[in-house]
């Protein structure tokens, strides 16, 4: 094939659970991709913010993960709940820090069902995704 890629999976799913299922998930992504010849390729995948951990965003990055779209949406109790999110604000944080300190982009949205809420949770949810930079 030759030339350059990037893979975009776009699904909460691309992480699993388990930290270890996840990375032998993505090797075999990355042997895969190897072994068809496709050249120089990254990988850009979406998680859920309590299936990512330092150790695991460290090795992703190793294996061409270059973005990794955390499903947050809104980082304030009273939207999580809304939104039922069943977790809590500082696995939130962490899994935002952990891509940035292993050299990925970590990506967020934030989201509302509610006019009212929104205005409610938007300072608190932008000051969560300000406060985590790229650290490459």
């Amino acid at each position: 094939m030759g030339g350059s890629a990037i893979f975009c999976f776009h699904d909460e799913n691309f992480l699993l659970p388990r930290p270890a299922d996840s990375l032998a998930r993505v090797a075999a992504m990355r042997k895969t991709l190897d072994e068809q010849g496709v050249g120089p390729s990254a990988i850009v995948g979406k998680c859920r913010p309590d299936t990512v951990t330092p150790e695991l965003a460290r090795e992703l990055a190793r294996l061409g993960v270059i973005r990794m779209y955390v499903g947050i949406e809104n980082a304030s109790p009273k939207g999580a709940v809304h939104l039922n999110r069943r977790t809590d604000v500082s696995t939130m944080g962490a899994a935002l820090d952990a891509c940035a300190d292993a050299g990925s982009l970590p990506v967020t949205t934030c989201s509302s069902s509610s006019p009212n809420l929104l205005s409610m949770t938007l300072p608190r949810t932008s000051r969560s995704c300000a406060s985590t930079r790229p650290r490459r």
